[in-house]
C-alpha cells in the first residue's frame, strides 16, 4: 500500500486509462499509416497513368483564387506537360518575360500564362463537376496548342483542383490549313458543275419545250390543211352530186325524146300502110 493508503491503486487505475488512451491513438495512428499507404499507392498509379500518356499533356491547379496573378498554383503536371514546358520555354520568356521550366513549374500560379487573368478567372468559376470546355488554341512561337479545362471534385461536388489537359497540334493544324482550301476548292469544283449540269438540263428543257412546240405547230397546220381538204372534199363531193343530177335529167330528157320519136315512127308507118 502506498503512504496515503489506496493511492497506488488510483495510480493503477490512471495509468491503465492512459495506457488504453495510447492504444487508441496507436491504432489511429496505424489506420492514418495505412491509408496513407493506400492513398499514396492509388497516387503512384494515378500519376503512372497520366505520365503514360503520349500526347495529352495534364495539369492540376488548386481551386483558390486570388488578386492579379496569384491564386490557382500548379500542383501536377505530367510528364508531357513538362515536356511542353520546356519545348516552348524560351517562347514563354520572350514573349511573357516569365522563366519557366519543368523544374520550377510546381507551385506556379496559371495565370502567369494569361494576359488577362480576369476573364480566365470567371471562365474557371462558371465550370461545373462534368463539364470540359474546350480553349481557343493557344500558339507560342511555332508551336500551337489546343486545351481543354475541367475540375476535379469530391463527393459531395465541392472542386478539389482545376485540371488543363494540352495537346501539341501543330501539325494537325497545318495539314487542315492545307486540307481546308483544298475542299473549299474541291466544294466550288462540285457546285459548279450542279450549276453547270443544272444550266445544261435547263437548256435541254428549253430545246425539248421549242421542239415540241414546233410539234405542235406543224401538227396545228397539218390539222388546218387537213379540214381545208375536207372542206374541198365536201364542195367536190357537191358538185360531182350536182353533175349526176344533171346527168340523171339529161338521161331522162334523152330517154323521152326517144319515146316521142319512136311514137312518131310508129304513127307514121301505120299512116303507110
Amino acid at each position: 500500500m502506498g503512504l496515503f493508503g489506496g493511492s497506488n491503486k488510483e495510480r493503477e487505475r490512471q495509468l491503465e486509462a492512459q495506457l488504453a488512451e495510447c492504444q487508441k491513438q496507436l491504432q489511429e495512428l496505424s489506420k492514418l499509416e495505412k491509408g496513407s499507404d493506400e492513398y499514396e499507392e492509388k497516387y503512384l498509379e494515378l500519376k503512372q497513368a497520366l505520365d503514360n500518356l503520349s500526347e495529352e499533356a495534364v495539369f492540376f491547379a488548386t481551386s483558390e483564387f486570388r488578386e492579379g496573378k496569384a491564386g490557382n498554383e500548379i500542383v501536377y503536371a505530367n510528364r508531357k506537360g513538362k515536356e511542353i514546358i520546356d519545348k516552348i520555354s524560351q517562347e514563354i520568356k520572350s514573349n511573357l518575360g516569365v522563366e519557366i521550366n519543368s523544374n520550377n513549374i510546381i507551385g506556379k500560379s496559371i495565370h502567369i500564362f494569361h494576359k488577362d487573368p480576369e476573364r480566365i478567372k470567371q471562365l474557371l468559376k462558371a465550370l461545373k463537376p462534368g463539364e470540359v470546355k474546350r480553349n481557343a488554341d493557344i500558339k507560342v512561337g511555332n508551336t500551337i496548342i489546343q486545351s481543354d479545362r475541367s475540375v476535379i471534385a469530391d463527393k459531395n461536388g465541392n472542386i478539389k483542383y482545376y485540371m488543363t489537359s494540352m495537346k501539341d497540334v501543330t501539325a494537325q493544324r497545318l495539314i487542315e490549313q492545307k486540307i481546308i482550301p483544298l475542299n473549299a476548292k474541291n466544294t466550288a469544283l462540285a457546285v459548279y458543275n450542279s450549276v453547270r449540269t443544272l444550266i445544261n438540263q435547263i437548256i435541254l428543257d428549253i430545246y425539248i419545250q421549242n421542239q415540241f412546240q414546233s410539234l405542235l405547230n406543224e401538227t396545228h397546220d397539218i390539222v388546218k390543211e387537213v379540214e381545208s381538204l375536207k372542206e374541198t372534199t365536201t364542195a367536190t363531193q357537191k358538185k360531182i352530186k350536182d353533175s349526176e343530177n344533171v346527168l340523171n335529167l339529161i338521161l331522162e330528157i334523152s330517154e323521152q325524146t326517144n319515146l316521142l320519136s319512136l311514137n312518131a315512127a310508129i304513127e307514121a308507118a301505120r299512116a303507110g300502110e
